[in-house]
């Protein structure tokens, strides 16, 4: 039998404490951390609302959906809207580029560039987005719409101010779904609730759902991208 002399000698606690200092060290490197994204837009006036609706990992980027729509009545002249969301992203992303992904373009101006790209209205998002790790979600809140918004501060711009001429009540309405990208009920629900709307089906086999909704609120559903287009039930 071969004796290994000078052989070093390990503890049983020292083994313990050594593969608990490598299991931290493993934890603090798997940690997120808080990142903050601020984005820019040049809209053709003050009267848009301007957020962002979700970010997801795709490979080594930070892909940003970001979500135009009209809030009533503002300035023809145009104008630089801002959004920020603050995400928890693994630590190899702190600084990893961001590319912008506009839903809800109206104007007919405005070219797509390296980090903004306008998506098509009735079109499926981008396959790698779809399918990539969701690190933050927009929630449907108005505190939310009014921080976002671009010259949130001026009631009177507001689509559902005191003073606006549109109805008190609301009407049924029916949303198509383009078939390339159809909302189950969740989520239709989620975007109906987000711009002030009641729910009321979901007919998914055919594309569509129902909900009582203002005009304005109606429009605010119609123009997400995952809805073709809007109309009152008659």
């Amino acid at each position: 039998m071969t004796v290994i002399k000078n052989a070093p000698s390990f503890s049983i606690s020292r083994i313990f404490v050594f593969i608990s200092l490598m299991f931290t060290g493993a934890t603090a490197m798997a940690e997120d951390v808080k990142r903050s994204i601020e984005l820019s837009l040049t809209l053709p006036g003050s009267g848009y609302a301007y957020h962002v609706q979700e970010v997801r990992q795709v490979g080594e980027e930070l892909w940003v959906l970001t979500h135009v729509e009209p809030k009533g009545v503002g300035t023809a002249a145009i104008t630089t809207a801002k959004a920020k969301a603050d995400v928890k992203v693994p630590a190899t992303l702190t600084k990893a580029p961001v590319r912008q992904l506009v839903a809800g373009k109206t104007w007919n101006w405005g070219d797509n560039t390296a980090d903004t790209v306008f998506l098509e209205k009735g079109k499926a998002l981008p396959a790698n987005f779809s399918k990539a790790p969701l690190l933050y979600q927009r929630k449907a809140d108005k505190a939310a719409d009014s921080a976002d918004s671009a010259d949130a501060a001026d009631p009177a711009d507001s689509a559902d101010s005191a003073d606006s001429a549109e109805p008190a009540e609301p009407s049924l309405w029916i949303f198509v779904m383009p078939k390339e990208q159809r909302m189950d009920e969740a989520a239709a629900r989620k975007l109906v609730a987000a711009h002030g709307g009641t729910f009321n089906k979901h007919l998914g086999a055919i594309g569509m759902f129902f909900a009582k909704a203002t005009p304005a609120q109606a429009a605010k559903i119609e123009a997400d991208l995952r809805v073709s287009y809007a109309e009152k039930d008659r």
